[in-house]
């Protein structure tokens, strides 16, 4: 008896782990190209990058509660900035801006 009691705890332990436990990404879709990030990386560091393609996209392992951010700045005029954060391919935090040298931020925690 006492065997499948321990048998159960473990199987839902571990499975409360595996839930809150997944990929978190970044998304930055820019129009023209061209754009400044500023971002917090998987070991809670900042990071800046820029790029001119499209869509930019980080992503990395984390867990429900993570604090995470992106910002993003436009180089260019008359521009449409789109930032999303993702936990497990669903869309948690997201933020929008137009105009000249738009800049989106977004911050928050996962759940």
């Amino acid at each position: 008896m006492k065997a499948i009691i321990l048998f159960i705890a473990i199987i839902f332990f571990t499975g409360c782990k595996v839930i809150s436990d997944g990929p978190i990404k970044y998304q930055v879709i820019s129009s023209p190209k061209g754009t400044t990030i500023v971002y917090q990386n998987n070991s809670g560091g900042t990071m800046t990058e820029t790029t001119y393609d499209e869509i930019w996209e980080y992503e990395f392992d984390g867990r429900a509660g993570d604090q995470v951010f992106v910002s993003a700045q436009s180089l260019k005029t008359n521009a449409t900035i789109e930032v999303k954060i993702f936990f497990w391919d669903k869309t948690e935090l997201e933020g929008h801006a137009s105009g000249d040298y738009a800049i989106a931020i977004v911050q928050g925690k996962v759940d």
